[in-house]
Order: C-alpha cells, then sequence, then structure tokens
C-alpha cells in the first residue's frame, strides 16, 4: 500500500512535505465549520483544544483549524514564525475574513488595543461576560447568586440549568469568580 507521502508525491509531481496534507481534504474541513453569515463568526465543530482553539486532523498530522481555514478558503499558508490573529478574537472562529497574519508581537499588540491586555488578574485583563472564554452573562449570574440566596436550590441544581460546572457556581458564589463574595 502507498504512503500518503508517496501519493502526494505523485500527484503533486514532485517531494511535498509539509503542506501536502491539504490536498483532499477540504471538504473534510468545511463539514466541520458552521457557517453563518458572511460577517459572523464561523464555529469550529471540530475538536477544539482546552484553549478554545481548533484542530484539524488529516492523515495524522494536526493542525491550528484556523491555519487550515485560510488554506482552503484563499490558498495561504502560515509562514514559519508567524500566528493567525483574530480581528473577533473569538478563539473558535475560522471564518477566513475574520483571520490575519501577523507576528506574534502584532498579536499581542492588537490583544492589548482591544483592552484585552494585562495578563492573568491583570488590571486590563476581560473580566466577567466580556471575557471571550465566558459562558455566563452578569444577568445568568445575578440569577445564580439569587436563586442560591433564596435557599432550596443546590448547587448541582444550578449547575444543570446553567450549563456549567458544580465547581464554577461554588466559585461564583465564593467570589472568586464574577468578583462579589455571597455569605
Amino acid at each position: 500500500m502507498q504512503s500518503i507521502q508517496a501519493y502526494l508525491d505523485d500527484k503533486l509531481g514532485g517531494t511535498v512535505r509539509r503542506p501536502g496534507w491539504w490536498i483532499p481534504s477540504d471538504r473534510q474541513f468545511w463539514r466541520r465549520v458552521d457557517r453563518r453569515g458572511e460577517d459572523e463568526c464561523w464555529l469550529w465543530t471540530g475538536y477544539v483544544h482546552r484553549s478554545g482553539y481548533g484542530w484539524f486532523e488529516r492523515w495524522g498530522d494536526r493542525v491550528p483549524a484556523t491555519h487550515a481555514a485560510l488554506r482552503f478558503a484563499d490558498g495561504v499558508d502560515v509562514p514559519s514564525g508567524m500566528v493567525v490573529c483574530h480581528r473577533c478574537d473569538n478563539p473558535g472562529c475560522v471564518n477566513p475574513a475574520h483571520l490575519w497574519i501577523g507576528t506574534h508581537t502584532d498579536n499581542m499588540q492588537d490583544m492589548i488595543a482591544k483592552g484585552r491586555g494585562g495578563g492573568k488578574g491583570g488590571r486590563d485583563a476581560a473580566r466577567g461576560e466580556d471575557h471571550g472564554m465566558a459562558k455566563l452573562s452578569q444577568a445568568e449570574v445575578d440569577d445564580i447568586r439569587a436563586l442560591h440566596a433564596g435557599g432550596g436550590v443546590t448547587q448541582a441544581a444550578l449547575s444543570r440549568q446553567f450549563g456549567v460546572s458544580r465547581a464554577q457556581i461554588q466559585r461564583i458564589l465564593s467570589g472568586a469568580r464574577w468578583g462579589t463574595r455571597i455569605p
């Protein structure tokens, strides 16, 4: 049986190393994208790392979904040492219109310009529903606190109702997350 690498070499008429992974895979990639309007985020529905960024795997090669999106949509390969940045700041978005290639420094400057800088716990760090990974709105957090303060509702019931872990409910109620501590 011919290896994938040998197949690509034969198909393209030359030695193809890393860039060869995309040739027959574009349909596989786009099947894993929830496409919406042209200006909206297109969410990656394949494997998502805990960081929130998607990964596309084909034939044993795993690449960031944002890199694959640019390759399949625009024929653009991300040069070594460069990163894919998001205009929308949504790590799960693979809409090529929302992506741009820059250096790590470009990405950090973009983050700071958008008020997301400051690092973990920094004064400029996004908080609450403004944080890109937030699953709850401030109104939902207020509802969680009110329901718990009213009594008769367990943390487990609140976690099921609001779709977050029981540990997250405990952190909200203790003030470790979302600010104000509830006695």
